[in-house]
Order: structure tokens, then C-alpha cells, then sequence
């Protein structure tokens, strides 16, 4: 555990050195009494500090998404594991992400307390945390004696995942323009009917088939056969770029338009100039696209299969008119650069 003063306890023990002083030049018997006294409370200071943290277990959940600049709720399960005493006036932080922390008043002997919070987080990336602050002023705000809390099994790792954009007058163009807008303005039934397939999660709720939902006892959805015009593919640049605010400004423009055209039922591939990612629909097809991104960075070269990888009506965002992928952009359907997002 570590110990350290508070603005409070720096002038308390500097009045304890003037009464011990006063006390050991006039051999005042009062002035004894409070300097015992002073002392004394400094033992006690420490002493109920060590005892309110003793026995403390903090974990930490990600039970959502989280997306650059965007607040989203942090679990916190806080466990006093002491059978007769509380722990009184803690602040638990989290290194590096939360600095203000979140203050607990009281946690009962043998008790727990869920407590969220919403944090921000400014970048995109991989965040890991091996480890949590907690901290005590109690009960005379003199001392604040503070421990780290290891997390199980070297710590906690989640991604946080681009920021999000509104582009949803941008799609509307880009669907309507396009030939994708020819398949997504069509009603289901309107298709051809392909046949049953297990509920994934992220379908739609009205292509459940009801009567072999019943039949058989789990959820059976619809699948139609997907022709072209439902199909695009979005191809990110990801070469060299001119600054990191332009390359970030791109990832986030390309999560934010695949979100919305998965969101419409589009069926999407996405590639870079690292990974091509298989085409497909739905939540969990969105989250591989957005762990993907979550890491991207600039690459050298072009590793991933580009030229095969086209289909469907093709979106390019390129950093700029002297991309290294112009070429390729001759295909596009539409063609955004960075520089002008």
C-alpha cells in the first residue's frame, strides 16, 4: 500500500512538530496531553485507513460497445470480503482513462456494489487493464493510503472502436444512386425466396418464419437469394497518409458507412490494404469490420487480395487524388478522399 498527505494532513502534522516543540521547551503538562493526543490521532488516521481497504476486491466488466468520444458504461463490482467492519470513503480509479474515479461512501462486511460509470474514451484501439487504484482518506482526510488492485488473469483487455459519424443522408445518396438501392427498397417478399435458415442474431424480426418457429421449437428466419444489387463493397486506403487526424478521419467515415448499410440490410465486404473481410449481413458481420478497424494502421503495402476482392457496387475512400489505389478506383461507384471528409 502506498501513503501519502493530503493539504489537510501536511498543516496537521506541522502543528503536531509546534506542540511537540512547545511541549519539550516548557515541559507544560497540557501541552503533553495534546500532543499525545495529536499523535494518537495520527495512529488512528492510518490504522482505520489500513483496516477500510483490507479485505477490498474491485472488477471491472465491459458489457457494451465502446466507440471513440463516445460515453458509454464502465462495471464496476466492488466486494468487502471483512466479516464485522465496513469500508468507509473509497475512490476507485482507472489508470490512464479515469482519473476522477468513482467514490463509494460505504461497503457492508461480507457485502458488493454494482456501480457504472460512463467514460470516454478519445482514441480507437486496444485498451488494457492489469490493474486498479483504490484509495481511502478515512477517517480524518490526514493521510490517503491508496492500493492496486490485480486483475484476474493478467488484467482486462477490450477494444474500443472507431468513432462514429452521422452519414445517414450519405447513404441515402449512396443507396439511391447506386444499384444497391434497387435491393434494399425491396420488400422482402418481393424477393426470391431461397429458403429456412437458424436466427442469427442481428436479422431482422420480420423475416422470422412463425409457423417453423413453432414447428420445430427454435427461431427459423427467412433467407432469400441475394443478386448482385444487394451486394457492395467498401475499400479503405490505408497506405501512407499525410497526418494521423486525415487516416483517423477516414476509418471512422468507412465503420460509420458500413454500420449504416449493414443496418439496411446491404450485403457488405469490406478490405483494406492489409485484410479483406468476406461479405456478409448482420451485428456480428458488423463487429468483425469495426475489430478490424479498431487496430488498422498505415501500411507499406498492398498485402490483401485487391483486385479479386470488387464486388457488387464498389465505395473507395482514398487519402487523397495521389493514392497509390487510383487505379483501382476506376471501378468505384463512388469515390471519397480523406482529405475532403
Amino acid at each position: 500500500m502506498k501513503v501519502s498527505l493530503t493539504r489537510e494532513g501536511k498543516r496537521f502534522l506541522l502543528a503536531l512538530l509546534v506542540v511537540a516543540f512547545a511541549a519539550f521547551n516548557t515541559a507544560n503538562n497540557l501541552m503533553y496531553l495534546i500532543l499525545g493526543l495529536m499523535l494518537s490521532a495520527t495512529v488512528l488516521s492510518l490504522s482505520a485507513a489500513f483496516l477500510t481497504l483490507r479485505g477490498i476486491d474491485v472488477e471491472l466488466a465491459i458489457e457494451e460497445p465502446l466507440y471513440a468520444n463516445l460515453k458509454a458504461p464502465v462495471g464496476f463490482t466492488i466486494r468487502n470480503s471483512k466479516v464485522h467492519l465496513s469500508s468507509y470513503s473509497l475512490r476507485i480509479r482507472l489508470p490512464r482513462v479515469d482519473d476522477e474515479g468513482i467514490y463509494i461512501q460505504k461497503v457492508l462486511p461480507g457485502g458488493d456494489l454494482r456501480y457504472n460509470k460512463y467514460l470516454l474514451f478519445p482514441r480507437r484501439g486496444r485498451y488494457s487493464v492489469s490493474n486498479l487504484s483504490v484509495q481511502t482518506s478515512f477517517p480524518f482526510i490526514f493521510f490517503v493510503v491508496s492500493k492496486t488492485m490485480q486483475q484476474k488473469e493478467g488484467g482486462t483487455t477490450f477494444l474500443v472502436y472507431p468513432e462514429v459519424m452521422d452519414v445517414t443522408d450519405e447513404v441515402e445518396r449512396l443507396v439511391t444512386e447506386t444499384r444497391s438501392g434497387e435491393g434494399i427498397m425491396k420488400a422482402p417478399e418481393e424477393e426470391e425466396f431461397h429458403g429456412l435458415r437458424d436466427y442469427r442474431y442481428g436479422d431482422p424480426l420480420r423475416s422470422i418464419h412463425w409457423k417453423a418457429t413453432a414447428r420445430t421449437g427454435t427461431f427459423m428466419v427467412k433467407e432469400y437469394h441475394e443478386g448482385m444489387s444487394r451486394r457492395m463493397t467498401i475499400v479503405l486506403d490505408s497506405l501512407r497518409y499525410p497526418d494521423r487526424e486525415t487516416f483517423e478521419r477516414a476509418i471512422s467515415f468507412a465503420a460509420s458507412l458500413s454500420a449504416e448499410l449493414i443496418r439496411r440490410g446491404i450485403t457488405l465486404r469490406f478490405v483494406t490494404c492489409q485484410k479483406a473481410v468476406p461479405p456478409g449481413t448482420g451485428r456480428e458481420h458488423l463487429y468483425k469490420i469495426l475489430d478490424h478497424l479498431a487496430l488498422l494502421k498505415e501500411s507499406e503495402e498492398i498485402r490483401s487480395p485487391l483486385a479479386e476482392s470488387l464486388e457488387g457496387d464498389v465505395v473507395f475512400i482514398l487519402s487523397g487524388p495521389g493514392s497509390s489505389l487510383a487505379n483501382y478506383s476506376v471501378v468505384a461507384s463512388r469515390l471519397y478522399h480523406a482529405s475532403e471528409l
